[in-house]
């Protein structure tokens, strides 16, 4: 499977010299192409639990995922002007990575997760949360049943269920995996301005 992902030149840096990389909880932050990396941990960790179910456990010493894209801006090809707007300098590596150690998922929908909402699929969704606010229940019992539908909804994250949603397209489809080997590495370039 055919994958671009944007990396600090640490971390592509680590790559070379290393021959692989695997992100450990001392490397999150330069493999980041944001400068506050913390904000990431406790999303990261949901995704790993998640990738430890759908593609197995990571390699020792791997932590947590490498962010890579499969479609981005509705493209399978990279946008590298659009990713320097949004990244900066950084390296731009192209990947071919098998499909059992991948994990997509819809990026959208992952923002939603992060600030802990519902991933609105359908009118249905929509429809049974709002419908825990008309019960007369007391707010404790609806704060906890909506993030029971909330939790129970995020599994829809992952494909194939992103394929299986109503309504437009996927335009922005991320992909999770352990580690990047040097052998895996099609092309490495530099984004510039």
């Amino acid at each position: 499977m055919r994958l671009f992902t944007v990396q600090k030149k640490e971390a592509y840096a680590a790559l070379e010299k290393n021959g692989v990389l695997r992100i450990g909880k001392a490397q999150l932050p330069y493999t980041m192409a944001y400068t506050d990396a913390s904000i990431f941990a406790a999303p990261y960790a949901y995704i790993a639990d998640r990738m430890r179910h759908y593609i197995g456990e990571p390699p020792k010493g791997c932590v947590y995922p490498v962010w890579a894209w499969y479609k981005y801006a509705n493209r399978r090809a990279p946008d590298k002007k659009r990713l320097y707007e949004e990244y900066g300098e950084a390296v731009l590596l192209t990947v071919e990575i098998p499909k059992r150690e991948v994990l997509l998922s819809d990026f959208n929908l992952y923002d939603a997760y992060c600030l802990h909402g519902l991933p609105i699929l359908s009118e249905k969704d929509f429809e049974a949360y709002s419908a825990i606010e008309d019960r007369g229940i007391g707010d404790a019992d609806k704060v906890l049943l909506q993030k029971m539908l909330r939790e129970a909804s995020w599994e829809r994250l992952f494909l194939p269920y992103v394929d299986r949603m109503e309504g437009e397209p996927r335009s922005y489809i991320q992909a999770t995996l352990w580690q990047i080997t040097r052998e895996q590495v099609l092309s490495a370039e530099i984004l510039t301005g």
